[in-house]
């Protein structure tokens, strides 16, 4: 259970976590799904390719990282 907690509570997993909701949401909205056609959707695929890889590769800052 506490590693659970631990995992749930740790900024790189939320920062992953949030990434990967913004691109979803993202694509979700830019996207024509009812035509989707991937020779002219693609550079909007990629975009939410960086948003996602941009949550990966970073973590949210703390009161507890900034007094370190």
């Amino acid at each position: 259970m506490n590693k659970l907690k631990k995992k749930l509570t740790s900024t790189d997993w939320l920062a992953t976590m949030s990434g990967l909701v913004t691109a979803i949401a993202t694509a979700w909205v830019t996207i024509d799904w009812l035509t989707f056609d991937i020779n002219k959707e693609w550079p909007k695929l990629l975009l939410s390719a960086v948003i996602a890889a941009g949550g990966y590769f970073s973590k949210f800052k703390t009161n507890k990282d900034l007094q370190e």
